[in-house]
């Protein structure tokens, strides 16, 4: 009776696996090229919310690295268990970056306490080479409790005392001896840059009644050359994790 009954079940599995159909087939990993030629037609199948989520599930893995995975799953089990370890490690980055708000807010606020004032700011035009360019001139004042070796600025320029920003960069200054708390300097910038047109001084920036410059410091190096705030700070992360764990959380719910 057993026996009976295991190879009913053997028979059931072998028809509801010949009736499968989109994610839930499984695919062809003999070769890369089997893969592709049978991914293209199982995925006709799917639903395309459901190749929408297998395919971000899959956008970092290679053929080797699902075959190694994944040997014998289907699309959907490969997909929701891509996503559901993604989720996973969203959040953990999420948790993370929260625990590490509070320091980088502290080291946000030494930022505001330097001071930059734009002293101002010409046009001029090199007649060897045709170029126009920007001038600019500002203190700086460290208020901050840290000796620092560099700043990194955003700056924004605008004309006729108009506040929307007509072109915008980013420069950095370097200090050759360092800037002290409490300590200024003065220094001078160019907009356009050596050679760079990315911004060019149009006839409108030329016939402007005045124009402004306006610069702010989002990040410094103290003496060991180490940025306070740096690239992927909690700050970005905390901008963009939300929306990814939405939109995974999205995708798993679609499958």
């Amino acid at each position: 009776m057993k026996t009976i009954t295991l190879f009913s079940a053997i028979v059931a599995g072998l028809i509801l696996s010949g009736c499968a159909k989109g994610l839930d087939k499984s695919p062809n990993l003999s070769s890369p090229n089997a893969y592709r030629a049978a991914i293209d037609q199982d995925l006709t199948e799917a639903k395309p919310e459901e190749v929408e989520a297998f395919n971000f599930a899959v956008s970092d893995m290679n053929f080797d690295q699902l075959k190694q995975k994944y040997p014998n799953a289907s699309y959907r089990k490969i997909a929701k268990s891509e996503l559901a370890g993604y989720l996973a490690s969203l959040q953990a980055q999420l948790t993370q970056t929260q625990q590490m708000k509070p320091e980088f807010e502290k080291r946000h606020a030494e930022l505001t306490k330097i001071n930059v004032e734009v002293l101002g700011n010409e046009l001029t035009h090199d007649t060897f080479f045709g170029r126009r360019d920007l001038k600019y001139s500002f203190r700086l004042t460290n208020g901050s409790s840290i000796s620092m070796s560099k700043v990194q600025l955003v700056a924004n320029f605008s004309i006729n005392g108009n506040p929307d920003t007509l072109y915008q960069w980013s420069p950095v200054v370097n200090f050759e001896d360092g800037l002290r708390p409490g300590q200024s300097a003065t220094f001078t910038g160019s907009m356009v840059g050596f050679l760079s047109f990315d911004q060019p001084i149009t006839l409108e920036v030329r016939e402007a009644q005045s124009r402004e410059v306006r610069l702010e410091v989002t990040d410094l190096a103290d003496f060991s050359e180490q940025w306070l705030i740096g690239k992927n700070s909690p700050f970005d992360q905390l901008k963009t994790l939300p929306s990814s764990i939405e939109e995974t959380k999205k995708h798993l719910a679609n499958l």
